[in-house]
């Protein structure tokens, strides 16, 4: 049977008096229906008998305008914004069954229709002010007393609500997404005690059902919109986080959500914002950062800091090099990680002297005072690439004392890794100078270790005779 039999033989199968086999037609049409299954599929939203269709259909209904962009047929948006819109307007206070909810489903399924990359900014003065009621509605927030599987548990609806609007990309929603992160922050926070009572009765139930999201995905939708009419409010953010760290008056379960406001200045990215985010950053440091034994608060705040140095990248901050070799003095090596990243890919030879002592200092201590742990290995591998990036050099003696670090000096097989990114870089100096290749060949003569030299060898000679050649 052809494919277009196929979806014929589908859409028969929606008149069907059994649920099942509609359910299982408007799923396969998601996947595989073209332009004539969008009104089939918008009668099943707002007039099947059962739940699950309706629900499916909404579902199939987004899949659907998002494959349409990808393989380029026909998609009848207006028909689908019309079906959902009336959907989300039916369902909004209808009391949901067995964990369905048409109403999480179809606010998705419009963010999809009305993506920002569809010809579909004419429905947005219907669509934005419809999602926006829905993210802001407290009767779908929190309900009480209801079961987990009634469907507006713990604010399905409005964190659905609030992620497609970030799809839709319209900066008419920026203002409702701020009041929504703002009414729900404080339920963020893990309900325990409820969690703890469903164990009781489901034992495979998922904790992140007791979190409402919304707050988290509006945060994420400024970001996706990137407009800079949200910044003012942004930076006046990071202002108030910065106060509240310092008095101490912040809950652990909150800094994920400052960590979304130092995401959506990133997305925005407007180098204006780079003193808010540095400032910022700085804040939430401590006098005990650099300790061995890192201060709890410390090993609980480097998720924030990592948002805010990826967010100074992406807003091409002034004097960027100076800020991220600020960073990577710090003992903390996942931010070591996050900052020599950016360094390799700038390329300045101002990051070289920080690089260089950082790689031999651990180069030296696995030589003398045994192996380090998989974490610093890992920043090591980081440092090798952006040397390698930088290309320059004075790098090469460097890159050789970490090409020979022995399986001795670093724990669970780490050592091939930094073997084969000291190959690369040295291979990328190699390009302009000589040195850089003859080490390589003295390595595939001298190094006594078969199993090291087994991964390396081959990789090694094909660099070698690339280099050579050229």
């Amino acid at each position: 049977m052809d494919a277009d039999s196929e979806i014929l033989r589908v859409l028969a199968d929606m008149g069907s008096q059994d649920p099942q086999v509609r359910l299982e037609a408007v799923r396969f049409l998601g996947d595989h229906g073209d332009e004539h299954a969008v009104q089939p599929l918008c009668e099943s939203l707002l007039k099947d008998s059962s739940r699950h269709v309706q629900e499916s259909a909404a579902t199939s209904l987004g899949r659907m305008a998002l494959r349409a962009v990808e393989e380029k047929f026909e998609f009848a948006t207006w028909g689908a914004v019309d079906a959902l819109l009336q959907a989300i307007d039916s369902d909004r206070y209808d009391e949901q069954e067995g964990g369905v909810c048409v109403l999480a489903e179809a606010a998705e399924a419009l963010g999809h229709v009305c993506c920002e990359w569809t010809s579909s900014k004419p429905f947005h003065s219907r669509v934005v002010p419809a999602l926006s009621a829905v993210m802001l509605d407290n009767w779908n927030m929190r309900p009480q007393g209801w079961p987990n599987t009634d469907g507006f548990e713990y604010g399905r609806c409005n964190t659905a609500a609030a992620r497609a609007l970030g799809w839709v990309g319209d900066k008419g929603a920026i203002d409702s997404l701020f009041r929504a992160f703002e009414a729900h922050y404080i339920h963020f926070e893990f309900d325990e005690d409820e969690y703890l009572d469903a164990l009781r009765f489901d034992s495979s139930i998922h904790y992140g059902n007791f979190i409402n999201h919304t707050s988290f995905w509006a945060m994420w939708s400024i970001g996706e919109i990137g407009h800079s009419d949200a910044l003012p409010r942004l930076e006046s953010l990071t202002r108030q986080y910065s106060d509240r760290w310092k008095r101490g008056q912040w809950e652990e379960w909150e800094l994920p959500l400052w960590a979304q406001v130092a995401e959506a200045i990133g997305k925005i990215g407007e180098s204006s914002s780079s003193t808010a985010l540095w400032d910022f950053y700085n804040a939430l440091m401590t006098e005990h950062f650099n300790n061995m034994d890192p201060h709890p608060k410390d090993v609980i705040a480097t998720g924030v800091r990592e948002s805010i140095v990826k967010a100074l990248v992406e807003v091409d901050a002034p004097d960027l090099v100076i800020l991220l070799l600020d960073v990577f003095e710090h003992d903390n090596w996942r931010l070591r990680k996050i900052a020599a990243e950016p360094l390799g890919e700038i390329g300045d030879p101002a990051a070289l002297g920080l690089l260089h002592d950082f790689l031999d200092d651990m180069s030296r201590f696995g030589l003398t005072q045994g192996p380090f742990v998989p974490c610093e290995a890992e920043v090591c591998n980081v440092v090798i690439e952006a040397l390698g990036q930088i290309g320059a050099s004075d790098s090469i003696d460097f890159l050789v004392r970490a090409l020979w670090l022995e399986r001795r000096h670093i724990r669970f097989g780490q050592n091939e890794i930094l073997a084969e990114s000291a190959v690369y870089a040295l291979a990328a100096i190699g390009e302009h100078d000589d040195r850089a290749i003859e080490e390589l060949e003295r390595y595939l003569r001298e190094s006594r270790y078969p199993k090291r030299l087994d991964i390396g060898a081959g990789l090694i000679r094909v660099l070698i005779i690339e280099n050579l050649m050229e």
